[in-house]
């Protein structure tokens, strides 16, 4: 079930590759039930997911080496942010949009009406088959660059948040250390005697004196 929209791609596979492409998908799906509140959808989710690869690619037609589409492109997950059930944006367990995402589907949609725009400008001679290269390829330098602006940025944020853990940390341990002093303050205040009449531990001033 789980490879029923590829089984063209998988009829051009050799032997070997083949149950290289089964061992992949049987870990796939062994991760995806992981996830999955209905262990039991895992077969349908792969096989929605190598549907939407395909769609995307342009269908099997255009699968020039469907070995390496395979286990590449078709069978991975692509986490659009952190969270390990994000796919392409969509929730794995729910469905829905993943929140953490918000609108990275949509942005990706338009950075691929851009990119393609860019290429009917530049290059308006270019045959169907060479156009769609030329998109793929710039499609993935643009996914690289924004990936490692992703892991900056991260980066950031973890070194940022390390910065205020430590100035609360600091801010804590003054605090402390005022309260601490505070309360020696007051002790050795509280063990004075008392200046009238000598009574220990009487702040200075017993209370017969101090009426």
């Amino acid at each position: 079930m789980a490879l029923g929209p590829v089984s063209w791609l998988w009829e051009r596979l050799s032997g070997w590759q083949q149950d290289q492409v089964e061992a992949a998908a049987r870990a796939e799906l062994a991760r995806l039930r992981g996830l999955l509140v209905k262990p039991g959808s895992a077969p349908r989710l792969l096989a929605n997911r190598l549907a939407d690869r395909l769609e995307e690619t342009g269908g099997e037609v255009v699968v020039d080496k469907p070995y390496g589409w395979l286990i590449r492109r078709g069978l991975v997950q692509r986490q659009a942010c952190s969270d390990r059930r994000c796919d392409d944006g969509i929730r794995l367990d729910t469905g829905s949009g993943c929140e953490n995402c918000g609108n990275v589907i949509h942005l990706r949609r338009a950075r691929r009406v851009k990119i393609t725009a860019e290429i009917d400008r530049e290059l308006p001679g270019l045959g169907d088959g060479e156009r769609r290269q030329v998109l793929e390829d710039r499609l993935r330098k643009q996914a690289a660059i924004e990936a490692e602006d992703f892991v900056w940025r991260r980066e950031q944020a973890a070194a940022e948040q390390a910065r205020r853990d430590a100035a609360r940390s600091a801010a804590q341990e003054r605090a402390e250390h005022k309260r601490q002093a505070a309360a020696a303050e007051e002790a050795a205040r509280q063990a004075l005697p008392c200046e009238d009449c000598g009574q220990e531990r009487a702040a200075g001033l017993c209370e017969g004196c101090a009426g």
